[in-house]
């Protein structure tokens, strides 16, 4: 028996060694002062990274519902606000590489924790302690005009909307319905933004500059001074707009990529740009 005790207490005690170290390594990648390693994040360390920061999140957030001192604004409003830094940290720094430079396996991770993600904030707005807490406060200030400043009088408006829009104050079947149709809303959002980033990213426009012609075994020939790769990212539109703002054509070309890059598939020529340019009847 002593010795499957001891087991069971080595088992525990390694559980414990590689969690005090797995969030040593999120603190020091998602929570420092200075600007974000990125050379030092991996793929692997997201999940742990967001599972850790709605853990974090929970308690704060338990900690202010179940205060048992009436609700103001330093005890619910602010502290709401000064909640949530490393989940925040997190889906802020993966969710912006997503949009910018993704691949297969973060967008199988994006697929994975989003669902979880829209759940842990659902039951943040549909709390019913919280919800009532910023109710109260809100309609107290408003009642009374207690003195904000203009910022804390944006964030606690801001708050009392976001939980008000978000359903808080619906009967419970209601509550239930936006539930899913939030959910069902950040997945198409998620799928929306993945297929337009390939397709920008699958899109390239090649440019040839010409010097002028001559003769070339009695035949006429361009003579190619550049080659240039144009593509939809901001980059290049940067360059392409600066560095050739005198020549009409490769300009004009570059701003309309610029125009046209929200319809998805909708480049140059494409047909989808010709129904755009048709007027609406």
């Amino acid at each position: 028996m002593r010795g499957e005790v001891k087991g069971v207490r080595g088992v525990k005690e390694v559980e414990e060694v590689r969690e005090v170290r797995e969030g040593g390594r999120i603190e020091e990648l998602f929570m420092s002062s200075g600007p974000i390693p990125f050379d030092k994040i991996k793929l692997e360390d997201y999940e742990p990274a967001m599972r850790r920061g709605m853990e974090l999140e929970n308690e704060e957030m338990a900690r202010i519902a179940d205060n048992p001192e009436a609700p103001t604004f330093e005890n619910t409003i602010e502290a709401m606000e000064q909640s949530g830094e490393l989940l925040g940290n997190v889906t802020e720094v993966f969710f912006n590489l997503i949009s910018a430079e993704t691949n297969d396996e973060m967008d199988e991770l994006a697929d994975k924790m989003s669902p979880i993600l829209s759940d842990h904030a659902n039951d943040i707005m549909f709390n019913p302690k919280l919800a009532q807490r910023v109710k109260e406060v809100y309609e107290r200030i408003e009642a009374s005009g207690e003195e904000l400043t203009t910022e804390q009088r944006q964030l606690l408006r801001d708050t009392y909307l976001g939980f008000q829009r978000s359903g808080a104050y619906l009967p419970e079947d209601k509550q239930q319905r936006l539930k899913q149709i939030g959910n069902e809303m950040s997945k198409l959002d998620l799928q929306f933004s993945q297929n337009k980033l390939k397709e920008i990213n699958a899109f390239a426009l090649c440019v040839i500059l010409y010097t002028g012609r001559k003769q070339l075994c009695g035949i006429l020939q361009s003579i190619i001074k550049d080659l240039l790769l144009l593509s939809c990212h901001a980059p290049r539109f940067q360059f392409f707009l600066l560095y050739f703002a005198g020549h009409q054509r490769i300009a004009h070309i570059a701003y309309q990529l610029i125009q046209h890059q929200h319809y998805i598939g909708c480049t140059p020529g494409s047909k989808r740009e010709e129904e755009h340019q048709q007027p609406k009847k």
